[in-house]
C-alpha cells in the first residue's frame, strides 16, 4: 500500500513552515473538516459563499489534522506545531495533489466531455473496460475543478484506469481540468447548444470542449464523433492521433455496417460482419457504444472483446428508463434536456410500435436561441411519428403551436395538475409516453400524480 507522507506534500507544494519529519505518514487529503480523518492534510477551499480557512481550527483541534494548507497572510496561534504548507491558491494546490497521487499510484486516465451525454458514456466505459482493467470512475457530477481532483485522490495502487467526466460553463475550464488530470485518452460525445447562453455560439462551445483534445499527449488518442458538424474543427484542435466513431453506417473508424432493427428496448446492428444486440433503445445509446469501442482500442482492448459483454449492460442509474403505469409505458427522461438530447429521446419514441405521446417541458439555459430551438423541435415532431404532444412551460408554448400547424394533436398547459388530468384521460392501452424536460421544470411530478391515481 502506498501512503501519503509529509515529503509527498512538500514535493507538490513546497517545504512546510517549521520543523517537520519528511517521512511522517498522513491518513489522506480532505477539504471537509466535518469528515476529515485523524492525521489527514486539510485543504481549505474558498468559494463564493464560504472560506475553508474558517473551519481549519475545527480540523486541527477536533479532528486532529496532521497538516494544513494555508493561504491567509496571518497565521493564528492555534496552528503552532502543525506542519503548515503556504500556498497562493488552495484549489490549485488541491489539483496538484490529485495529479501527484494519480501518478504515484501509476493509474492511466481517460476523460469524457460533450454538450450532452457525458454521464452515460462514462458509465458505459466503466462497465465495459471494468472487465479488462481495475477501474475507478468519477461519482455523481464530480466533473469540475473540485470533483476531478477529488476523484483522483480516491485512487489506490490497485487501480489501473480512472475515468473522469469533465464539464464546463465557459472557456478555459476544461483546459484546467486536463492539466489537473493529464488524461491520455479523451472522448468528446457531441457539440450541442447547452451553455450557448454563456458562450454565444456552437463554435465557441466546440472550441471550449476541444480543450480536452488540445491538452492530450502526443502519444494519446482523441476519440471524436465523425458525424458531428464540428468534427473537422475538433480534429484540427487535437494534439493526439484521432479515432472517429459514428452511428451512421460506414462513417468513421468505428461505425455500424447497418442498423438492422429497433424497438423500445433494444437496437440490433451489424459490425464487422456480425449481428449484435444493444439491450437499450435509441441511436444515442448506440452512439455511446461506438465511442466506447474507439476508446477501448486506444487502451489496447479489441472491439469484439467489448461487444461480447453487451448482454450484461443495464440502464445507467438515474437516467431514462421505461416504467409501466396503468395502461401505458412511460419513458422517463426528465433529468435534463437540450435540443440534441430531446431529439435522441424522440428517436426512442419513434421506434416504439404503438401510439406515441410526448409530454415535453422547457429546455433551459439556451439564452436567446431558446424560443427558436423549441419551435424547431415542434416542426420535427411529425417526423418522429408523435400522435399527441402535451407541453408545459413558456418556451414550450411555441413548440406546441408549431406542432399543431404540422398536423400533430397538441396541447399546452400553464399548470402541471391540468396537464396530468388531461394526460390521464387520454391514455389508452398500449400507449408509449415520453416525458422530457430540463430538471428545473420538475416534470416528473406529472408522472407521480398519474401513478398515485392509477396505482
Amino acid at each position: 500500500m502506498i501512503e501519503w507522507t509529509l515529503d509527498d506534500i512538500a514535493t507538490c507544494l513546497g517545504r512546510p513552515e517549521g520543523e517537520y519529519e519528511p517521512e511522517s505518514i498522513l491518513s489522506g487529503v480532505s477539504t471537509d473538516s466535518r469528515t476529515l480523518e485523524r492525521g489527514s492534510l486539510f485543504v481549505p477551499l474558498i468559494g463564493e459563499n464560504f472560506d475553508g480557512h474558517d473551519y481549519a481550527r475545527r480540523a486541527v483541534e477536533e479532528r486532529a489534522a496532521g497538516a494544513v494548507v494555508w493561504a491567509r497572510p496571518e497565521v493564528p496561534q492555534w496552528l503552532t506545531g502543525v506542519p503548515l504548507f503556504r500556498v497562493q491558491d488552495p484549489l490549485a494546490a488541491y489539483q496538484s495533489l490529485g495529479l501527484y497521487w494519480k501518478k504515484k499510484c501509476g493509474v492511466r486516465c481517460l476523460a469524457v466531455t460533450g454538450s450532452v451525454g457525458k454521464t452515460t458514456p462514462k458509465e458505459f466505459l466503466a462497465h465495459f473496460l471494468g472487465t479488462h482493467f481495475a477501474v475507478h470512475k468519477s461519482q455523481a457530477n464530480f466533473n469540475n475543478d473540485i470533483g476531478v481532483p477529488k476523484t483522483l485522490l480516491e485512487l489506490t495502487p490497485r487501480h489501473e484506469l480512472v475515468i473522469t467526466e469533465m464539464g464546463m460553463r465557459g472557456s478555459g475550464e476544461i483546459a484546467r481540468l486536463v492539466k489537473a488530470a493529464e488524461p491520455e485518452v479523451g472522448v468528446i460525445t457531441a457539440i450541442g447548444t447547452s451553455h450557448i447562453e454563456l458562450l454565444g455560439s456552437r463554435e465557441n462551445i466546440a472550441r471550449a470542449k476541444g480543450e480536452l483534445v488540445q491538452g492530450l499527449p502526443l502519444q494519446g488518442c482523441a476519440v471524436l464523433p465523425s458525424s458531428d458538424e464540428f468534427y473537422p474543427l475538433l480534429k484540427e484542435l487535437s494534439t493526439a492521433p484521432v479515432t472517429s466513431y459514428s452511428t451512421v453506417p460506414g462513417n468513421g473508424d468505428f461505425a455500424p455496417e447497418a442498423i438492422l432493427e429497433e424497438d423500445e428496448s433494444r437496437t440490433d446492428f451489424q459490425f464487422r460482419g456480425r449481428r449484435y444486440t444493444l439491450p437499450l433503445p435509441g441511436r444515442h445509446h448506440l452512439h455511446d457504444l461506438f465511442a466506447v469501442l474507439g476508446a477501448a482500442q486506444a487502451l489496447g482492448v479489441e472491439a469484439e472483446a467489448v461487444l461480447g459483454d453487451l448482454a450484461s449492460l443495464g440502464h445507467p442509474e438515474g437516467r431514462a428508463e421505461w416504467v409501466t403505469i396503468g395502461k401505458a409505458r412511460f419513458y422517463l427522461d426528465a433529468y435534463n434536456s437540450a435540443p440534441e438530447s430531446l431529439c435522441a429521446s424522440l428517436g426512442v419514441l419513434k421506434a416504439c410500435r404503438g401510439r406515441k405521446l410526448a409530454v415535453l417541458g422547457d429546455m433551459l439555459e439556451l439564452g436567446e436561441v431558446g424560443p427558436a430551438a423549441h419551435r424547431k423541435v415542434g416542426e420535427a415532431l411529425p417526423g418522429y411519428g408523435v400522435d399527441v404532444v402535451f407541453g408545459y412551460g413558456p418556451l414550450t408554448e411555441g413548440l406546441v403551436e408549431v406542432a399543431r400547424e404540422g398536423g400533430v394533436r397538441a396541447h399546452w398547459y400553464a399548470e402541471k395538475p391540468q396537464l396530468a388530468e388531461h394526460l390521464e384521460r387520454e391514455l389508452q392501452e398500449g400507449d408509449f409516453v415520453l416525458v422530457k424536460a430540463s430538471r428545473g421544470m420538475a416534470l416528473e411530478t406529472v408522472v407521480n400524480t398519474i401513478k398515485e391515481r392509477v396505482g
